[in-house]
């Protein structure tokens, strides 16, 4: 029934979304600390698709992570003003057993100067929020008639400058950038306190 010899070599790949998100996770997160970042076998594992652990002395704690993604939309720059780009995210139901989600917003690399190389063409923009913090932002996605919306967007103005625009109860949109991966770092290594 099963043969010894393989005939094939078996090759495992993610998502691009995920991808980035573990390579960020893995570099904040280091494996001299004790850090490792793992994604299930299944691609319909219910209720995250990558894991943050850590172990220390016979003990391992987990932070489960679910990643969303987006394509880039151009704003209009005459009804947008301060953003350059806009994400579109589907209004979901969160798994109870997710601690963190993780939506990607792409947008285009732009080297400091002509003549330097980008290491990619994309450079993603990661908004972390928690369990509660997702579902106050999904709480709060209502159209103007006060009806639950379909969707809610984040405009992104430069790497360090994401608001949520649809879905926001403020007009102007507010402000995520305090939710950006890079600044959570701390926030997330109390979640294995």
């Amino acid at each position: 029934m099963f043969s010894d010899q393989t005939t094939m070599e078996p090759v495992f790949t993610i998502p691009y979304p995920e991808f980035v998100v573990a390579d960020r996770l893995r570099n904040a997160f280091p494996r001299k600390h004790g850090y490792g970042v793992f994604i299930p076998a299944s691609r319909q594992q219910e209720g995250f698709d990558l894991m943050l652990a850590k172990t220390s002395g016979p003990a391992t704690r987990c932070v489960t992570i679910q990643v969303k993604a987006s394509r880039m939309y151009p704003a209009d720059p005459q009804k947008s003003g301060r953003f350059a780009y806009n994400f579109w995210f589907k209004r979901f139901k969160p798994h109870p057993s997710t601690q963190l989600f993780v939506f990607v917003c792409p947008i285009p690399h732009e080297p400091k100067s002509a003549r330097a190389r980008a290491p990619s063409v994309w450079k993603p923009v990661l908004v972390c929020l928690t369990q509660p913090e997702m579902d106050q932002l999904l709480r709060n996605a209502r159209t103007k008639t006060g009806e639950n919306d379909t969707h809610f967007s984040f405009g992104v103005g430069t790497a360090t400058e994401v608001f949520l625009t649809r879905g926001s109860p403020d007009a102007e949109g507010v402000d995520h950038s305090r939710h950006l991966l890079e600044g959570r770092v701390q926030m997330i290594t109390k979640l294995f306190e």
